[in-house]
């Protein structure tokens, strides 16, 4: 899979004061299918500029998701806080 949190539209910025964004999309590199995540709790700011990377556990029982550090928007740069999603069916 390949996933995108977030990322940056400059075209965005007159009707939102930002160009951030912080959506989730998943791409499925076997069907070749995009989907929209729901995001359930604390989520984090928009951001571009960060870090992604998959976790996965040893055995098919363990839990999949990514965990995500980092990045820049229009106001700062992101805290050092690291993000931990968890993917659910």
């Amino acid at each position: 899979m390949l996933v995108i949190y977030g990322g940056r539209n400059d075209n965005i910025y007159e009707e939102t004061n930002n160009i951030g964004l912080n959506d989730i999309c998943i791409f499925n590199i076997n069907s070749k299918t995009w989907e929209s995540l729901a995001i359930f709790g604390e989520m984090p700011c928009s951001r571009w500029a960060h870090v992604i990377t998959q976790v996965r556990g040893d055995s098919k029982e363990d839990e999949e998701g990514f965990i995500m550090l980092g990045g820049v928007n229009l106001k700062s740069y992101c805290s050092s806080t690291l993000w931990n999603f968890t993917l659910h069916d």
